[in-house]
Order: structure tokens, then C-alpha cells, then sequence
């Protein structure tokens, strides 16, 4: 609804279009690495068949959710809409402020000592620039079928910001 509602009160421009392109990218491309190490996680509950601690998740525990920060972000640079940008922001803060209380809490009742241990040397959103661990091969078959749907989306709101634009 929020991203719906953004579109119908937009008005993007050629600039608001390319600049909110280059920063949702960068979004994109967070995740694309991030979904790269995990075989799939979208699932309707949470789970965890093994821990990952390895790739962008040696840096910061959330990867997938920054990524999504500046997709989102990407968005509002789009639409060329002010009021975009407080609201996501209160958004994206509130709802991760509860799933990811909620994932770790998962984490840690399943992985115990291994996730406590991995908690301590790895932020939560703020990545560090020193790795945990070594990486492990990025499986790019898992991360374009982890992100298929993603890029449908972004194409989608790409081409409709882009029909609005007034030349």
C-alpha cells in the first residue's frame, strides 16, 4: 500500500528516474550477493537450515535487509515525492525493529553458542570491515532464483515511474 501510494501522489522526472535507479541497483545488488549464499529464504515462517556467517553475512548480519533499505530508498528518489522519505523511513524502522528481534531470537534458541558467538563479532545493520569468516562460493543459480521475483518488482515500478514521467 505505502508503494502504492507513493506511485499515485509521484512525480517523477528523468533525473528523479536514473538517480532513484542507481540507488535501488545498489539494493539490488546487496541482495543478489546476500541471496547468492543462501539456498532459499522465501519461506512464510522462519527458519533456518543452516547458519550463514560466511559471504556478505561475515559483515553484517541483515545484508538482505540493507539491500531492501535502498531499494526502497531508490523508490522514493523516484517518485520525486518529499513526504516519500519520512514515511519509509518510519516504516522500514518499525518493521524491521520487530522481524529482526524475532529471526535472532529463532537464531539463537536453534544455534545456541554458534549464533551467540557469531552476534558477537558481526553488527546487526552496520557492516564491520573486517570479515568473520572465509567465504564460501557464491552460487549465482540460488541467488537469480532467490531474486527472480525481486527483479520483476523493481522492473514493474521502474517502467510504471517511467510512463508517469512528463516529457
Amino acid at each position: 500500500p505505502f508503494y502504492l501510494l507513493i506511485f499515485i501522489f509521484s512525480h517523477p522526472t528523468t533525473y528523479s528516474l536514473y538517480m532513484g535507479f542507481i540507488v535501488l541497483f545498489i539494493g539490488e545488488i546487496i541482495r543478489f550477493w546476500s541471496a547468492g549464499y543462501i539456498k532459499k529464504y522465501r519461506t512464510y515462517r522462519v527458519d533456518a537450515p543452516e547458519l550463514i556467517t560466511y559471504g556478505p553475512y561475515a559483515y553484517v548480519r541483515n545484508p538482505l535487509y540493507i539491500g531492501n533499505f535502498f531499494i526502497g530508498l531508490g523508490v522514493c528518489v523516484m517518485s520525486n515525492l518529499f513526504l516519500s522519505y519520512p514515511i519509509f523511513f518510519l516504516l522500514y524502522f518499525l518493521g524491521y525493529s520487530i522481524i529482526i528481534p524475532l529471526e535472532e531470537n529463532y537464531l539463537r534458541e536453534k544455534w545456541k553458542e554458534e549464533y551467540e558467538k557469531y552476534m558477537e563479532k558481526v553488527n546487526r545493520i552496520i557492516p564491520k570491515f573486517l570479515s568473520y569468516k572465509k567465504s564460501y562460493k557464491f552460487d549465482f543459480y540460488s541467488a537469480f532464483s532467490n531474486e527472480r521475483s525481486t527483479f520483476l518488482v523493481e522492473l514493474i515500478v521502474i517502467i510504471l515511474f517511467a510512463l508517469k514521467i512528463k516529457f
